[in-house]
């Protein structure tokens, strides 16, 4: 056996280097546009909870780690001496905490989780005290999700606008079900121009009023708040299942109670659907994930080269984080309930290999796992691993591929067979899921290499769909000719509303004729949205709106 200082040098000479290393092809994270309209609930606290701090205490008094991580954050701590104590934890517990950078808030949770301890704002002082206590402080904020509701997303709508006709599944109208429309799955009815008034092949006592309805999302209008309480906080936490968190909609303004930090979770995921409706961000995107976290994500996907012989796996984990430049850590109670030790060798030649296959070579004999977990990567074993779950949300994107796969159901069987063991699903018994948000739009639960893995496919797919060229897009700034037929209204009236509720340039570039019954506008494609609405809003349009002078049927060049 060589000594360990020739495990050494043969790790120098062979090296744990990068080798043509890079951020795997990802875009940066989209810029945050906050749908928060109330104020923020770390306040002042923000900026110094998210600072990046590097640590080494071994076997530190607790109160000596809190008022460490206190003043590098620059804010008031006090320590709820009576809420410790409760769970019978000391002032003086001994804490052990190394990082190479995490978040001050990050490391907090690190110290305090395992002690079943927990931290509030109050008062403006960081409070650490029991969870029980931490968990009954709950905080309302108020966000204003208008534009996530307006579904279909603006540029489809405006599409459908342009197109003349729309086509909505039975169901997607309110009041239906008061017809007689229940249960033809899959039917299809048609409201556009040419129809009038006659319904042909419609069911007696379908009511013609539906032509001024305006449609709503077939997923539910409660849709955004199931997604919300699916996936911010733990299950348990909302009045549902008993707890005290709740999400009401007030005119497309969301309260929320919830705790402090839940409220960071649901202004990412807004964040992030609000990204994915107005076509701003990737296909994959993980609304909570820090950024922390992701950088050890991209570590996974950089390329090294390896020369280990018989090296304890503990060393190895901590020459790969020194390499990765990430924290990298073994969880000794679930090595040893595996019957294996912290030295336990490891020999291994790689080069220009991934760290995700090198980990996998590495743990797999071993019966055991990574996991992303406080920012670090944690080695545990298989069974803990299972055990903690270790889920992530993901939301993905396909609205590009889904009409080649007939619907978002088919869309869904396809990502599930082609990501991850067929155990790890829900239906074969484990705990990832996956269900649909919106057409082509699906929120994930999966472990973080399943979510590679489906970004993958999802890449794949939107290679392998029907090559023909979609039709482009057009530009919400081109200006276009349209026609409104309008119900029995002034339209002097009509007009002058549409010119003080539109910013146009109606002494300009823009304008707005009445002939008959038709009123025509000249002006941009965001702006035809708004009047759009507007006059749907206050139920003035007759019928759909069509293409006029300038639109596609006549002069482009008015």
């Amino acid at each position: 056996m060589r000594s360990l200082l020739a495990v050494l040098a043969v790790t120098c000479s062979l090296g744990v280097e990068f080798v043509g290393a890079d951020d795997g092809g990802r875009p940066a994270a989209t810029n945050r546009r906050s749908l928060r309209v109330s104020p923020d609930p770390l306040g002042s606290f923000r900026a110094g909870l998210e600072k990046r701090v590097k640590l080494d205490f071994a076997d530190a008094p607790l109160e000596d780690v809190i008022a460490h991580l206190a003043e590098q954050a620059g804010v008031a701590v006090r320590l709820d001496e009576d809420g410790i104590e409760s769970e019978g934890i000391p002032l003086d517990e001994r804490v052990t905490l190394r990082s190479r950078g995490v978040s001050v808030k990050t490391a907090l949770a690190r110290v305090l989780e395992p002690l079943n301890l927990g931290w509030v704002i109050e008062n403006e002082e960081l409070v650490v005290t029991s969870t029980v206590f931490a968990e009954e402080r709950l905080v309302i904020g108020v966000y204003d999700v208008r534009r996530l509701l307006e579904h279909p997303p603006r540029q489809e709508r405006l599409q459908r606008l342009l197109d003349g006709s729309r086509e909505y599944p039975i169901g997607a109208f309110p009041g239906l079900d008061g017809f007689g429309m229940q249960g033809v799955g899959g039917a299809f009815f048609q409201i556009g121009p040419g129809l009038g008034g006659g319904w042909g092949g419609h069911p007696p006592g379908f009511p013609p009023v539906l032509q001024h309805w305006r449609p709503r999302d077939p997923y539910g209008d409660e849709w955004l708040i199931s997604l919300i309480e699916r996936t911010v906080g733990w299950p348990e936490h909302w009045v549902d299942q008993g707890g005290p968190a709740a999400v009401w909609d007030n005119d497309g303004r969301y309260h929320v109670r919830h705790l402090v930090w839940a409220h960071d979770d649901l202004d990412a995921l807004l964040t992030a659907v609000d990204g994915l409706t107005a076509g701003m961000t990737k296909s994959v995107v993980r609304p909570f994930e820090t950024e922390g976290e992701r950088r050890i994500r991209l570590a996974l996907d950089r390329r090294i080269s390896v020369g280990v012989e018989k090296l304890p796996i503990d060393e190895f984990a901590r020459l790969l984080g020194d390499q990765l430049e990430i924290d990298v850590e073994l969880e000794e109670i679930a090595f040893e309930e595996e019957g294996l030790e912290l030295d336990e060798p490891v020999t291994l030649v790689a080069k220009d290999t991934s760290v995700r296959v090198i980990l996998a070579r590495v743990l797999d004999p071993l019966n055991c796992r990574w996991i992303v977990d406080e920012e670090r990567l944690l080695i545990t074993s298989s069974i803990v691993a299972e055990e903690l779950g270790n889920l992530e949300i993901a939301l993905v994107d396909a609205r590009d591929v889904v009409r080649s796969f007939g619907g978002t159901e088919p869309l869904i069987e396809a990502i599930v067979f082609q990501s991850g063991p067929p155990e790890s699903w829900a239906d074969e018994g484990g705990s990832g899921d996956v269900s649909p948000i919106m057409d082509g739009v699906l929120v994930v639960r999966q472990t973080a290499d399943v979510l590679d893995e489906i970004e993958g496919v999802v890449a794949t797919l939107r290679k392998t769909v029907d090559d023909r060229e979609p039709k482009p897009m057009p530009k919400l700034d081109d200006v276009r000719t349209l026609d409104y037929t309008l119900r029995q209204h002034d339209l002097d009236e009509v007009r002058s509303l549409v010119e003080v509720a539109v910013d146009g340039d109606w002494d300009g570039r823009d304008w707005l004729r009445a002939v008959g019954s038709q009123l025509f506008v000249k002006t941009t494609l965001a702006n035809h949205l708004e009047i759009d609405r507007l006059l749907r809003k206050l139920k003035m349009v007759k019928t759909e709106v069509r293409g006029g002078p300038g639109s596609e049927k006549g002069d482009r060049g008015r």
